[in-house]
């Protein structure tokens, strides 16, 4: 049942169905761009459907299949988020922070969100220190 099951989901779902929505919002997002609306929220649902397949690799590589797979994928996915996601989100913010400067808008905001993203990774680092 369980191999059906993954079957399913992996030749159904993320090979043939998931392609077809993420069509669907692209198509959204230029309709809604040709009518004037804004059209980001279409194309965030696409990108993140169209990322559904190697995300979904990239955690079953995480899963160890042991006694322990929980909590494996667990620090595999908390060891990502902050070793990849939070030092990208800084850079934005950073990067945010200068547009805002320079068009004369509130930027102090964007620095101390960059700093508290970069502060989370130099968190787990003191941790896994202390931890050892």
């Amino acid at each position: 049942m369980e191999s059906v099951f993954k079957n399913f989901v992996t030749q159904i779902v993320v090979a043939k169905l998931v392609p077809v929505i993420a069509a669907y919002f692209v198509l959204k997002a230029a309709l809604d761009g040709a009518a004037g609306e804004n059209p980001l929220g279409s194309i965030v649902a696409a990108i993140f459907l169209m990322t559904l397949s190697a995300t979904m690799q990239l955690m079953q590589g995480w899963n160890s299949g042991g006694e322990y797979a929980t909590t494996d994928m667990l620090t595999s996915l908390w060891n990502y988020i902050v070793g990849q996601i939070m030092p990208a989100a800084a850079g934005l913010a950073c990067v945010g922070a200068v547009v805002n400067f320079i068009r004369h808008r509130p930027w102090t905001r964007l620095v101390f969100a960059a700093i508290a993203f970069l502060s989370v990774t130099g968190l787990l680092k003191l941790f896994q220190a202390m931890a050892a």
